[in-house]
């Protein structure tokens, strides 16, 4: 599950060690979960029953939309700068149902 970081060997100090020297994160790390066309990006930042969250991102401008948003806040803004996405660059928000999950 990709909230757990233990069980995907990832720790946040590991995380931040990485972003703080621009270094990519080893092929275990969440960035694995992306997908790309052409143009457009997909980064899946959480799935499961913790939440979901996912980018898609202009590859060209840069600009994206954040897709739920059912994880919190540190997490969306570390694992969407590794998946390649400036979170300056965020549009908007969309939110796919309404409850409490």
């Amino acid at each position: 599950m990709l909230f757990q970081d233990e069980e995907q060997g990832l720790t946040r100090a590991h995380i931040e060690a990485h972003r703080e020297n621009h270094e990519p994160l080893a092929a275990d790390s969440r960035a694995k979960h992306s997908s790309s066309s052409a143009r457009l990006n997909l980064i899946v930042i959480g799935s499961g029953s913790k939440g979901n969250a996912s980018v898609v991102y202009d590859r060209v401008t840069g600009e994206g939309v954040l897709i739920d948003a059912g994880i919190c806040k540190r997490d969306v803004f570390a694992f969407s700068a590794e998946g390649g996405f400036d979170i300056a660059k965020l549009k908007g928000i969309l939110i796919s149902h309404n409850h409490s999950d």
